[in-house]
């Protein structure tokens, strides 16, 4: 059976428009260091060194680890340990071609107490307000055992 041409421009046309797609929803995930593995739908495998992999799959980093998600509109998203999961549309908001995951979140540091104030003798001090508050919201419920009145 012999195809018109017009019928494999067609075809080459498909093939060419489903490939564009499967790459513009792809993202490479490049190991930075320590163990990387990656999980495309047929359980975890470790990171050689980078992958293609499309929206869905998953990008386990061990604790010590570091990776980088890269999109194809250019944004990059740096992870540290835990498991990832490869996003159908780039997560950086427009303008911002970076996002790093690496640090732990609410790691501040606390503030220091002005000099001369004992940080032990305040949190105490909290915790004994909070205490009575406590005491006295229950206090004010009163006897609850009695039968309502028909």
């Amino acid at each position: 059976m012999k195809m018109s041409p017009g019928c494999r421009a067609a075809g080459a046309a498909l093939c060419a428009f489903l490939i564009a797609t499967l790459t513009a929803n792809a993202a490479t995930v490049l190991k930075q260091g320590g163990s990387v593995l990656i999980n495309s739908g047929s359980g975890f495998v470790p990171l050689a060194s980078q992958a293609e992999l499309a929206p869905g799959a998953q990008v386990m980093v061990q604790p010590g680890g570091r990776a980088t998600i890269t999109y194809a509109s250019n944004c990059t998203v740096r992870i540290g340990s835990g498991v990832w999961s490869v996003q159908p549309v780039s997560p950086c908001t427009s303008g911002s071609t970076e996002i790093d995951f690496t640090g732990r979140m609410n790691q501040q540091t606390l503030p220091t107490p002005p000099p001369g104030m004992d940080p032990v003798v305040v949190g105490t001090a909290v915790a004994v307000g909070v205490g009575a508050i406590g005491l006295a919201i229950v206090l004010s419920q009163g006897d609850n055992d009695k039968p309502a009145s028909p």
